[in-house]
C-alpha cells in the first residue's frame, strides 16, 4: 500500500510540474508577443520621425528659398516667425492679401 501511495503522489507531483511547465510557457509566449508588438511600435516611430525630420527639412529648405538666405533667417527668427514672413512675402510677391 505505501509503494501506491507513493506512486500516486509522484504522479500528481508530476502532474503538478507539468501544469506548471505550462504556465510558464504560456508566460513566456505572452513576454514573445508583447517583447514582437513594442518592437513593431519602435519600428512605427522611428518612420514617424523620420517622416517628420523630412518634412521638416523640406519646409526649412523652402523658408531658405522664400527668405532667399539659406535659412539663416528661420535660425535667427525661429520658425513661426519666418513662416509667418514668408506667408507675407509671397502675398506681396503674389498681389495677395496674407
Amino acid at each position: 500500500m505505501e509503494n501506491g501511495i507513493k506512486a500516486g503522489e509522484e504522479i500528481k507531483h508530476l502532474r503538478a510540474c507539468i501544469v506548471d511547465q505550462a504556465d510558464n510557457q504560456i508566460t513566456i509566449n505572452h513576454q514573445a508577443d508583447d517583447i514582437a508588438a513594442f518592437r513593431q511600435q519602435v519600428e512605427e516611430y522611428k518612420a514617424f520621425w523620420d517622416q517628420a525630420r523630412l518634412a521638416n527639412q523640406m519646409l526649412e529648405n523652402l523658408l531658405a528659398i522664400i527668405h532667399r538666405d539659406g535659412g539663416h533667417y528661420t535660425s535667427e527668427h525661429g520658425l513661426e516667425k519666418s513662416v509667418k514672413d514668408a506667408q507675407k512675402k509671397v502675398a506681396e510677391a503674389t498681389n495677395e492679401r496674407p
